[in-house]
């Protein structure tokens, strides 16, 4: 049962590795095949699951994209990228809002702002890192 483990962390890691570059090279199609490969190995794999969050919204699936942002936060609530993945998340599903009360619009900005305060505050020497989220935000709403 040891090896089995032990292979399986290997292939994962493998994977890992793999999907990454696809990602990067945006090949994502492929990438996501690594990733979804992943999670049948491991199924609480946050890295595949924020990756997935990214091809989703990339690609258009923003109700995925928010539920795989959202599955990689539960397992870390403490992860920047996460959180501010969520904060994006938020910010382009507002965005395709043709007709929102200023109530709706209210909390939408609320949640996105918390979300980035708290990517902020868990790695304030990331900053510009998060700030591509606060910048969409800014050209999208105001």
């Amino acid at each position: 049962m040891h090896t089995i483990a032990n292979k399986n962390k290997e292939k994962i890691k493998a994977l890992l590795e793999e999907g990454e570059e696809l990602y990067e090279d945006e090949m994502l199609s492929d990438a996501e095949a690594d990733f979804l490969q992943i999670l049948d190995l491991d199924p609480l794999n946050s890295d595949a699951m924020s990756y997935l969050g990214c091809i989703y919204d990339q690609t258009g699936h923003f109700a995925s994209a928010r539920n795989y942002f959202q599955k990689a936060l539960a397992l870390d609530p403490n992860d920047a990228t996460s959180n501010s993945n969520v904060a994006l998340s938020l910010a382009d599903e507002l965005d395709r809002i043709d007709e929102i009360s200023l109530h709706d619009e209210i909390e939408y900005h609320q949640k996105i702002t918390s979300y980035l305060i708290r990517a902020i505050k868990l790695e304030p020497e990331n900053y510009l890192e998060h700030e591509f989220v606060i910048v969409h935000l800014d050209e999208t709403t105001l």
